[in-house]
């Protein structure tokens, strides 16, 4: 019984106006390490919402990849995303 790789690539975008808000809480301690980002990230207006990920079926690609290829070959995910992209729906 052979099995694959379920892979789900969703995209997202940035909130410019939560990242700001975020990135003005860092520019006002004047530190930029990361634990200055996860202090800012939690208490900036907004911050949860600075990444947000799509759930529409146009933003989303769904992959599944026998895992003897996944395993054994070199696998450029962004190449296959691509093509999916490209290829026709399959008609039912």
């Amino acid at each position: 019984m052979p099995f694959f790789q379920h892979i789900q690539i969703r995209h997202a975008i940035f909130n410019p106006r939560n990242v700001n808000g975020v990135l003005g809480v860092m520019q006002m301690w004047g530190k930029t390490n990361a634990q200055a980002l996860a202090v800012a990230e939690s208490m900036a207006p907004g911050s949860e919402a600075a990444v947000e990920v799509l759930d529409e079926l146009d933003a989303t690609t769904t992959l599944f990849i026998c895992n003897e290829c996944f395993l054994k070959k070199p696998v450029n995910l962004a190449e296959i995303a691509e093509r999916r992209g490209f290829a026709k729906p399959i008609q039912t």
